[in-house]
């Protein structure tokens, strides 16, 4: 399942980026997809790989005043779409500076000086996303096959319904020739 990767491109950010870049690729199942070496990145790119992802990260750093604007929009993206959202926050940065994020998703948090030091709860937190998304396949299949149940089923129905009408049909012949 893809990931959209969205983050800072500040060259002082680049060893959070790539350490949570590392982290979320450790993950089976999760492919990570991000608008590279775009500050900002084109709105078309953008727009087309939040639209293909299953699953939107960001990792949002500390910085004057706010979250990147295009951050904020990607996460307004992901959530206009339907996306399961998930997100880490640098410490120091106030709810009130994260625009939309605490709206679509609780976050965690995390320390620059030791990225690692939380792993342990973002396992399960990545964990969770991911079979949100595992979950909702499962039942999109289930439902798929349901519809392909009942439609087999009306296949059928029909069938022995014709059969009986030819059945019918050819008694009503044979009859008017005994008669």
């Amino acid at each position: 399942m893809r990931c959209f990767y969205s983050h800072s491109f500040r060259a002082e950010d680049e060893r959070v980026v790539d350490w949570f870049r590392r982290f979320l690729q450790a993950f089976p199942l999760i492919e990570v997809v991000e608008a590279v070496h775009h500050c900002p990145p084109p709105i078309e790119l953008v727009t087309r790989l939040v639209k293909e992802a299953e699953l939107f990260c960001a990792v949002v750093t500390g910085r004057a005043g706010s979250v990147p604007p295009w951050v904020s929009n990607e996460v307004g993206m992901a959530r206009a779409a339907g996306k399961v959202i998930f997100a880490f926050v640098e410490d120091g940065i106030e709810a009130s500076e994260l625009g939309c994020i605490p709206a679509a998703t609780a976050y965690l948090t995390f320390d620059r000086q030791h990225l690692g030091e939380r792993s342990p709860a973002y396992v399960p937190y990545v964990l969770n996303a991911r079979n949100t998304v595992l979950q909702a396949r499962q039942e999109d299949r289930r439902s798929l096959k349901e519809q392909l149940d009942s439609a087999l089923s009306l296949i059928q129905h029909y069938r022995e319904a014709e059969e009986r009408r030819q059945e019918e049909q050819e008694q009503s012949y044979n009859d008017s020739f005994v008669g």
